[in-house]
């Protein structure tokens, strides 16, 4: 499923709204070259089974993915970027093993 097939509902529609263009520009920037970020978890079992409301947008990242610049000491202006969006967190993880 790609992000143009699905249909997000709201709040998680009207959010993504608003970040997807900051997502689109500054998350190439921490992939590997040839790798791609996906949206999932919980947003497209709302968008896609109207499993639950999503309130957030959960992006998947691949494994080799440069995850410490996500850390607000790494770039500031992402962070400022988040802020200004009204993010209020982002957390990050490895799937159990």
């Amino acid at each position: 499923m790609t992000l143009e097939t699905i249909t997000l509902k709201e709040p998680a529609k009207s959010l993504f709204a608003t970040t997807r263009d900051a997502l689109m520009a500054w998350l190439p920037s921490i992939l590997p070259r040839g790798t791609h970020w996906a949206v999932g978890g919980g947003t497209i079992l709302a968008a896609q089974w109207n499993h639950h409301m999503s309130t957030d947008i959960d992006i998947f990242l691949p494994g080799n993915a440069h995850l410490a610049a996500l850390a607000p000491a790494h770039d500031p202006e992402f962070v400022n970027r988040r802020a200004d969006l009204g993010a209020t967190e982002v957390k990050g993880g490895l799937p159990a093993a």
